[in-house]
This record gives structure tokens, sequence and C-alpha cells, in this order.
């Protein structure tokens, strides 16, 4: 699909879906370019999240983190 300057965005979908969207967004007294506006939005600031690697899970079943999380339970003190 091509894209083009003009800010329109185009997508051909199953007319029962739209049907449906555009159903469901007048029961919630949106418009589908109102409800897309805050999808694009909510997305994008979604994808400026610092990224955490989600390392192998341990042998207990637990998964740890790489991200700040695990470098402050690094730097703790550990007892003898």
């Amino acid at each position: 699909m091509s894209r083009g300057t003009s800010g329109l965005l185009i997508a051909s979908i199953d007319p029962t879906l739209k049907k449906r969207l555009y159903s469901r967004l007048a029961a919630d007294g949106q418009t589908y370019k109102g409800w897309l506006l805050q999808r694009l939005d909510r997305y994008l600031d979604q994808a400026q999240l610092p990224l955490y690697v989600v390392d192998s899970p341990s042998p207990s079943g637990n998964t740890s983190t790489s991200g700040p999380r695990r470098a402050a339970r690094s730097k703790k003190k550990r007892r003898s």
C-alpha cells in the first residue's frame, strides 16, 4: 500500500467489522476520527517508553528483567 502526504489513512476492512465499529462508536458518543486519534496518541506514547529486556525464566519459574529495577536490586548490600 502506498503512503501519500495528504494526511489521509486508508485501509480496507470487512464491511461487517466497519458497521460494528461505527455502531459501537455511536453508542459511546464518539466519532471515528476522535477515537482513532486517541488510539494513535496512546500507541505512539507507548512506543516511546523505555524497553525492558526479559531474560529467560529461572528454575523457580520467575522471570528477571533488565532495566532500572534490576540495576537497583543489584546495588543492595548483601548480608554475610
